[in-house]
């Protein structure tokens, strides 16, 4: 099933933010992972406060933790969200 304009995709579209435990824990595991330069660490940084200020805006907010521990988070509420859509 196709959403063909924004109004027909908000009634199912759920949004979830991934919100760091701080910013310097974002900034440590941006630098650790060394995959982008400063001015690209920069703006990310930027973004996460931006969307730190602004969480109440999506649907669900995890604090991260390890990969792992996020992916089950996620996972955790896209397995709720399927058996409320099938019970409806």
């Amino acid at each position: 099933n196709f959403c063909k304009n924004e109004e027909e995709l908000k009634g199912q579209l759920k949004t979830i933010f991934i919100k760091p435990q701080t910013l310097d824990d974002l900034n440590l595991r941006l630098r650790k992972r060394a995959s982008e330069s400063e001015e690209q660490i920069q703006i990310r940084l930027d973004n996460a406060k931006d969307e730190i200020l602004r969480e109440r805006e999506f649907d669900f907010v995890i604090e991260s933790g390890t990969r792992d521990s996020d992916y089950e988070k996620v996972k955790a509420i896209y397995l709720s969200l399927s058996r409320t859509k099938v019970q409806s």
